[in-house]
């Protein structure tokens, strides 16, 4: 019996945005024939019951534009891909498709998005939201908690903006005659020589209506032809004050926080809208005080998600808090050039940047605020600022648009989705931002958004290293030139397995056959040039088929873990469809690595230990550790022995020795738990849930924080 199972890693092609439905079909023949409202009719009765179809006009390529209903109703646009499927399998039609409607990009009416809002476009160093708002533009479900000065009742705000709470425990911080209350209204934040708070800033200042103008951001009304656009249309805003003359202490901000997650504060009334998002656009000189970190654990065990600045001490982020905690998404400032804003923190701890401009290249960040000097003046005024407080709320604002698709993603996922679509850096900035230095790149939403809104969405990926093994077969096509000729069904082409031409409805395959008794582990690159939904690539463990390429044309990569008892045939097999023709049609895959865990006897034994090296890498931002283990049944004593930082940066890797001590056989689910006496240890979950798969070692995934 041969015990398969299949981890799907990472599909890297992005659905594109869905069409609206259409009710005209293109239908081009190979003779440049034009359909008379006869013909047509004729062509009709040719196809599925209940479809209708009239001419309506010829294009510049002679190809029929031509009217349908079916049932007597205007079709959906799965009818409409089903009939063009349908027509363009007949010999004389050159190809069918639906004429899909285009439209223009979801772009804000407000005034001054053409003038002012640069950070929203698709420039070298802006957030890319204008495909991101085709996708969605959020709602009122949406809650995201600005951890800030307070909230003034702006004009752009007021309706976006929820019931909050005043945290700020000192009166002379809080500058509005009390300590805590229900009122997260700012009263301003001035700072004159003389005042208390004048030798903590280190200088004068006016208020700065921080909360007010990072909300703007976030979420100010948008779409109704007036002022800014906030990024999160229907979103709304959780005003959670925390700083007042002078900052704000970190008991203060703490106890905000956890309020904002909906998680209980005592003496405050409990939150009843608690928000998915946090953002804190604040920060202090320091290591990650035990405070914040476990505020942060509390926080992301509810799933909400914290977002924070950087710094702008351009400064290396290792010594800004809490930016530099783990179980956050750090977040650094670029300018519209795409590169690193010259205030802006750095570092291995950054997770991503985003736009938070530079008046030194006339590139700033323009949002709601009041012109106040000291008291607001409530004039639903606005302004410009920069810094890595207002990159900030770009991420977040994304971020409550990613979660907005996908409610139960957490932290991990959302920095996963976050990193993995970040634009690459500009040619010109690789001097002073590059991947090291200032996270995988520049925030762009609507890749983020598209691949949040993809079914194939991995939740969480990663890379997992085995070692011991007892066999490890890497094919690099590159070096097998002289093995395969053109001439072959499959041949070898730029550097890849490629099947070769075949004739309409015609299949090819290429298969390795695996005989040793095993537990194999296999990977691979595989791509369908091809129509959507008309040529197909299946592959085949012995009689299980483990993938079909179904409606997906693309690239993609793959992993399955084979148990093999006697022997079983790896089979890549291309099947082409009976008339349509997409430039070459093929399929190649590359990049195959058959690893063996270990011999299918050493799956069973009892009382020993066993020792097992693996690797925890931070990869694009998703912190994950993998390991191959038999499954558990009794309770098992689990140590590790490491040289990994605490936390652990952007893309470094560390080794881990895993040693089990117990009996060992199946079962359904098991918990193995580990002790530890090593600070250094990151900062990991205490239990694992390991689910068995037959014979099979399971993959254990969690996540680091």
């Amino acid at each position: 019996m041969h015990t398969l199972k299949l981890l799907i890693i990472t599909a890297l092609a992005l659905s594109s945005l869905d069409a609206r439905t259409t009710n005209q079909m293109i239908i081009k023949y190979k003779s440049n024939a034009i359909l008379s409202n006869s013909s047509v009719s004729t062509l009709a009765k040719t196809t599925s019951p209940g479809v209708e179809m009239k001419t309506f006009r010829t294009n510049a390529s002679r190809a029929n534009v031509v009217k349908v209903k079916i049932g007597g109703k205007k079709p959906s646009l799965a009818q409409m891909k089903s009939l063009a499927k349908e027509l363009s399998r007949r010999s004389d039609i050159e190809y069918a498709e639906p004429d899909y409607i285009m439209r223009p990009l979801m772009i804000p009416d407000d005034t001054s998005y053409d003038s002012k809002h640069w950070h929203y476009k698709n420039t070298p160093g802006g957030a890319n939201l204008e495909g991101a708002w085709d996708i969605t533009t959020g709602s009122d479900s949406d809650i995201i908690a600005v951890i800030d000065t307070g909230i003034l009742p702006h004009i752009e705000l007021m309706s976006k903006t929820l019931q909050g709470y005043d945290f700020i425990s000192d009166v002379a911080t809080a500058n509005d005659e009390d300590a805590r209350d229900d009122n997260a209204s700012d009263p301003g934040d001035w700072c004159y020589d003389g005042d208390d708070c004048y030798a903590t800033i280190l200088g004068e200042s006016d208020s700065t209506w921080h909360g007010t103008h990072v909300a703007g951001t976030i979420a100010a009304q948008s779409d109704n032809a007036q002022g800014v656009t906030g990024i999160n249309w229907e979103g709304k805003i959780l005003p959670v004050r925390v700083l007042g003359k002078g900052g704000g202490d970190t008991s203060d901000v703490v106890d905000g926080m956890l309020w904002a997650a909906g998680i209980h504060v005592e003496g405050v009334p409990d939150n009843l809208n608690p928000a998915k998002v946090l953002n804190l656009s604040l920060g202090g000189d320091s290591s990650c005080s035990q405070a914040y970190l476990d505020a942060i654990e509390r926080i992301n065990a509810t799933g909400a998600i914290i977002v924070v600045a950087a710094g702008n001490s351009n400064s290396d982020v290792l010594n800004s808090n809490p930016a530099n905690c783990p179980g956050v998404i750090t977040v650094a400032a670029s300018s519209e050039d795409g590169s690193r804003a010259g205030y802006s923190n750095y570092g291995a701890l950054i997770d991503i940047t985003a736009p938070g401009g530079d008046r030194d290249k006339n590139a700033t960040i323009y949002s709601t605020l009041d012109g106040g000097a000291t008291t607001p003046n409530y004039d639903n005024a606005y302004a410009s600022n920069t810094g890595t407080s207002m990159a900030t709320p770009h991420v977040a604002g994304i971020a409550s648009l990613i979660t907005n698709l996908i409610p139960e993603a957490d932290y991990a996922r959302v920095n996963c989705i976050l990193q993995a679509t970040a634009r690459p850096f500009s040619v010109g900035s690789k001097d002073d931002c590059s991947t090291d230095i200032c996270g995988a790149g520049i925030v762009d939403a609507t890749s983020a958004l598209a691949l949040a809104s993809n079914p194939d969405l991995l939740l969480e990926r990663y890379d997992d290293e085995v070692y011991d093994v007892d066999k490890n077969i890497l094919y690099d096509f590159d070096l097998e030139e002289d093995k395969i000729d053109s001439s072959s069904l499959w041949f070898i082409n730029q550097g890849r397995l490629t099947s070769n031409d075949i004739n309409d409805s015609d299949s090819t395959f290429y298969q390795i056959n695996l005989s040793n008794v095993a537990l194999y582990d296999i990977s691979f690159d595989w791509n369908v040039s091809s129509e959507n939904g008309f040529d197909f690539f299946r592959f085949y463990g012995g009689d299980a088929n483990l993938i079909s390429s179904g409606e997906r044309a693309g690239s993609y990569q793959a992993s399955a873990v084979v148990t093999v008892d006697e022997q079983v045939a790896l089979k890549w097999n291309y099947l082409k469809d009976d008339s349509l023709s997409y430039e070459n049609d093929n399929a190649w895959i590359d990049n195959l690595a058959i690893t063996t865990y270990k011999t299918a006897s050493s799956l069973s034994f009892s009382k020993n230990s066993v020792k097992k090296t693996v690797v925890i890498r931070n990869v694009g931002g998703c912190k994950a550790l993998s390991v191959g283990v038999p499954t558990l049944s009794d309770s098992v004593k689990f140590t590790l022995t490491n040289n990994c930082s605490q936390p652990l940066s952007y893309k470094e890797s560390c080794s881990m020795v895993v040693e089990y001590v117990g009996s060992f056989d199946t079962s359904d689910v098991t918990t193995l738990s580990y002790e530890t006496s090593d600070s250094s240890i990151p900062r990991v979950e205490k239990v694992f849930d390991v689910k068995a798969l037959g014979s099979i070692a399971p993959i254990i995934n969690y996540l680091l924080f």
